[in-house]
């Protein structure tokens, strides 16, 4: 048996098998001795008809049944002695017979075949932000803002306000009036902080939410104002911080605390900036491979089906494939490109790495460690952690491996 690989892309096989008159010859004999043993031939026993009477009256099956087993013992041999398995069911195509020599081709996906390129010494540029101390300050704005309490307050609604309103389309009965909470300052439309600052409780006002020249009753709305509160924030002190935590026992070890978390986590958001962009750049030096169609196409339906779980079975497949196909092919190359980094670079997680990253995730939940252990000892859970701790590892490997040029935000 003859044959001739190629590889288009790294991750489609085609192979052209031809075999010769003795090769074929193997397979025409035992199909021929399978359907002699069955035949039905009136006038002899099943098995006893003479071979001239079987072949001329049976030749075609035998011989179709011999190419069909031809061309599977022989691709299923070429597989195996290669250790190939293919991703997706292989294709016949171009089955022909030349006298006594049969040939044909077969295509398949495989996993990707690729030398792994250049992923240490690339240069990237990122904009490095430094947490300040009005950062800092606004984070405990916002920590206080999700303890805030509020009191109905006598006047005009301005910003800062929440403002209790009953809203209806413009027409509408009675029974259409719906109540909302509207803070004013911080909804997305400003027209709507807008329309309502200066008015008073009981105010009635029609309000136009309409875009660009429309200029439809269904974009118009009565609006009544039922109650107008000023929002309270706690102090900042020590007392907050110990009802906050009992960890804290007082507000400047919490401010040092919210420091810390927004430090640690503008670092690890830099990290992720500066890993992707390495990433990318690594993508961009293997051009020579690209992703499986059956493995691209089984990651695009799975999108689908869980796109039409979320927002209804209107939404058009075709539609969602297009928009995440091209972000889909580079998620699914880079994670080829990944496990051989790991794999080249021996990136491993011990046992210490775990012991290491528990304690890690005790000290900066503030959660007893041995909480923390239960939580993760089960397979899924330990799975996971180990899964994020060989992502970190690669993660602080490849910016440790590359020139990361910082420039100021």
């Amino acid at each position: 048996m003859k044959t001739d690989v190629t590889t288009e892309k790294g991750c489609r096989k085609t192979v052209v098998f031809e075999l010769e008159k003795d090769e074929l010859e193997k397979f025409r004999k035992t199909s021929f001795e399978k359907l002699k043993k069955t035949a039905k031939i009136d006038g002899f026993r099943p098995g006893k008809a003479p071979e001239s009477i079987v072949r001329q009256r049976f030749g075609a099956s035998i011989e179709t049944d011999a190419v069909n087993e031809a061309v599977d013992h022989s691709l299923k041999e070429f597989l195996t002695e290669n250790g190939i398995y293919p991703l997706s069911r292989p294709e016949m195509s171009d089955i022909k017979k030349d006298g006594d020599n049969l040939s044909f081709t077969v295509s398949f996906d495989i996993y990707p075949e690729f030398e792994l390129k250049k992923h240490q010494d690339i240069t990237v540029e990122h904009a490095k932000k430094e947490i300040t101390g009005q950062d800092v300050d606004n984070a405990v704005n916002e920590l206080l803002d999700k303890y805030s309490s509020s009191k109905e307050i006598d006047t005009p609604v301005s910003v800062g306000n929440i403002v209790e309103v009953s809203i209806r389309p413009v027409g509408g009965s009675d029974s259409d009036w719906e109540t909302k909470i509207v803070e004013i300052g911080k909804n997305p439309d400003d027209r709507i902080d807008k329309e309502f600052t200066g008015l008073n409780k009981n105010d009635i006002k029609t309000i136009d939410l309409s875009s660009g020249d429309e200029d439809k009753n269904d974009h118009k709305f009565e609006v009544r104002i039922d109650k107008i509160s000023e929002k309270i924030l706690p102090e900042f002190d020590d007392d907050f911080a110990k009802s906050y935590n009992s960890r804290f026992q007082t507000a400047d070890e919490l401010k040092d605390h919210i420091e810390k978390d927004l430090k640690s986590k503008n670092e690890l958001d830099t990290e992720t900036a500066v890993y992707d962009k390495i990433a990318s750049k690594i993508i961009e030096e293997h051009e020579s491979f690209d992703v499986p169609d059956s493995v691209l196409s089984k990651y695009l339906d799975d999108i689908v089906t869980n796109t039409r779980k979320q927002y209804g079975n209107s939404i058009d497949p075709k539609t969602v494939r297009d928009l995440y196909e091209k972000n889909a092919r580079m998620s699914l190359k880079w994670q080829y490109l990944r496990n051989r980094i790991l794999e080249e670079n021996k990136l491993k997680v011990s046992d210490e790495d775990v012991e290491n990253r528990l304690s890690e995730i005790s000290q900066e939940s503030g959660i007893d460690a041995e909480k923390v252990k239960q939580y993760y000892s089960g397979k899924e859970k330990a799975g996971m952690l180990k899964e994020d701790i060989l992502e970190r590892k690669l993660r602080k490997f490849l910016i440790l491996k590359n020139e990361v040029k910082y420039t100021e935000e």
